[in-house]
């Protein structure tokens, strides 16, 4: 398993990048920012991947990409690079788009996100059908946003959560613009 990009210790977008390298085709990782989990991956047939990493914080991190047996296997330094003034007040107009996908596997706390359009999204965390919580996320630098979460699962339990994504201005009645239903573990 390697980390082709970024470089370790190169500068990166505060507004998101993508996470890429080669492996052995087939196999499933799981991307820590800090202990925290970004998401997972799987190579690809052809012996590459991607991950894409929703809007990080300004500042120094350093990505973890650990094994399904809990193993590091490559990390890579980056330093967060804050947005530019011109992308901190362009207009947001891009469809919604959201890092993990319905029915990934997390370890708890996880972090997810992506770009979208408008100023804001709430976005609503549910357990079966009862909601346990909300949250205003603010759109960032490049229209990026970010949320995280740390459900309290019990050790050696696993556990399912739903987020829907809505904009600020829509009610929780209407339909959420994205639905995902993550396995925590």
């Amino acid at each position: 398993m390697t980390v082709g990009s970024p470089a370790s210790g190169a500068e990166v977008s505060g507004a998101g990048f993508t996470l890429s390298g080669t492996g052995t085709a087939g196999q499933t990782f799981e991307v820590l920012e800090y202990g925290v989990s970004i998401g997972s991956f799987t190579v690809g047939a052809s012996g590459t991947w991607t991950h894409a990493v929703p809007a990080p914080g300004e500042g120094e991190k350093t990505y973890v990409i650990r094994s399904a047996a809990d193993e590091e296997v490559a990390s890579v330094p980056v330093t967060v690079q804050a947005a530019s003034v011109s992308a901190q007040g362009a207009a947001c107009t891009q469809p919604l788009s959201v890092s993990l996908e319905d029915g990934e596997t997390v370890t708890a706390p996880y972090r997810f996100g992506g770009k979208g359009s408008g100023s804001a999204y709430i976005v609503t965390v549910k357990r079966g059908r009862r909601t346990v919580g909300h949250k205003t996320v603010r759109l960032g630098a490049g229209c990026g946003w970010s949320f995280t979460s740390n459900p309290g699962v019990r050790a050696g339990r696993a556990s399912s959560v739903t987020y829907e994504v809505r904009p600020a201005e829509d009610s929780a009645s209407d339909a959420p613009e994205a639905r995902l239903t993550v396995n925590v573990r």
